[in-house]
């Protein structure tokens, strides 16, 4: 239920490119934007029948609907602001990893400091060894992926 409600990011998002950054979107793609808010009311409809299993407080759509609004205007809102700038995409690129890691630090010490919690609770695990080498590696794949490949070849993969 919350993965349908969620799905509503998709009209935040066509709608949000449209005011704030000027985009035009065609009738073919608004209209697949509704048939996305149709199809999510219907879904949403069947859980309102009384022997639907899936119950989902009204208190809980509304959150799922800020929460898709509110991720949603920070990613187009980063991306406007990236846009107007006439930095090269690798200056932007690392600026945005950069507050990541800024972000995640300052995470991490209000876990540390506040909580009293470890930094490094969970690295004994093997498992959390295997997934970061799991991401690590499909990382490298990724990356090699258009270095290889011609565009016409890249396109379909």
């Amino acid at each position: 239920m919350v993965q349908i409600l969620l799905n509503f990011r998709s009209l935040y998002t066509g709608v949000l490119f449209y005011f704030l950054m000027g985009r035009q979107l065609t009738r073919q793609q608004w209209s697949a934007l509704a048939l996305l808010v149709v199809g999510g009311c219907i879904c949403q409809y069947a859980n309102e029948i009384e022997s639907s299993p899936l119950k989902v407080s009204h208190f809980g759509i509304i959150l799922c609907l800020v929460y898709g609004a509110i991720s949603v205007t920070a990613g187009v809102y980063s991306e406007l602001l990236l846009k107007k700038g006439t930095k090269s995409i690798f200056v932007e690129n690392a600026q945005l990893y950069a507050y990541g890691i800024f972000f995640n630090f300052v995470a991490v010490a209000i876990d540390k400091f506040h909580y009293g919690k470890s930094t490094f609770r969970g690295w004994e695990l093997p498992s959390t060894w295997l997934v970061c080498f799991n991401i690590s590696l499909t990382g490298i794949i990724c990356s090699v992926v258009p270095c290889v490949l011609t565009v016409p070849e890249y396109t379909h993969v």
